[in-house]
């Protein structure tokens, strides 16, 4: 009996802040969205401008102050190629550049969307290992490895296995991510 009055007691709690807050203490219509077409306090509006803004991303289209580059692009499941650059075929005006913007989005894997934005290109003063490139990812500039044909990283004449990384590219050696490397030069 304790248990039932306590939850009769959490039940007319929070009925009674719905209505302290502005909202109704009748329940909210299926789909959780409140009987009021106004929201009641700055916290409910910003709450419903963020989801107007996942809804935008959701759908495809740009947060607010921000362009998605005019590239093609299939939202098939189709297998990409992991040595694109996702940012090849953008046409962005002379005064921007394209940068990788995180997404929120509701199913992962949320990859990052083409966008060009003003201001100066991080990529232009960065200069990455062999069998890496430059791209721009939410303004910063990040080398991102290629992969081999065989499913490597590319180092001089031979690759990496997966999980290892290029260390020495004039001699060919590999080695663990976090593990020691002899910078010699090779034939």
């Amino acid at each position: 009996m304790y248990r039932t009055l306590n939850i009769i007691f959490a039940f007319s709690f929070v009925g009674a802040a719905a209505v302290a807050c502005g909202g109704t203490s009748n329940p909210a219509p299926t789909g959780g969205v409140h009987a009021s077409s106004s929201p009641a306090s700055a916290d409910e509006a910003a709450s419903s401008a963020s989801d107007a803004e996942q809804a935008a991303v959701s759908a495809g289209e740009p947060l607010s102050g921000s362009t998605y580059a005019s590239a093609s692009t299939s939202s098939t499941d189709e297998p990409r190629d992991p040595n694109a650059d996702p940012c090849d075929g953008t046409q962005c005006p002379e005064d921007q550049f394209c940068d990788l913007q995180s997404v929120r989005c509701v199913r992962a894997p949320c990859p990052a969307v083409p966008t060009c934005i003003s201001g100066m290109n991080p990529c232009a003063a960065t200069s990455c290992i062999y069998g890496s490139r430059c791209e721009s990812h939410d303004g910063q500039a990040a080398c991102v490895p290629m992969t081999a044909e065989g499913g490597g990283t590319p180092c001089g004449r031979s690759s990496c296995e997966p999980g290892m990384v290029c260390c020495n590219a004039s001699c060919g050696i590999c080695t663990p991510p976090d593990g020691a490397c002899t910078q010699q030069a090779c034939e």
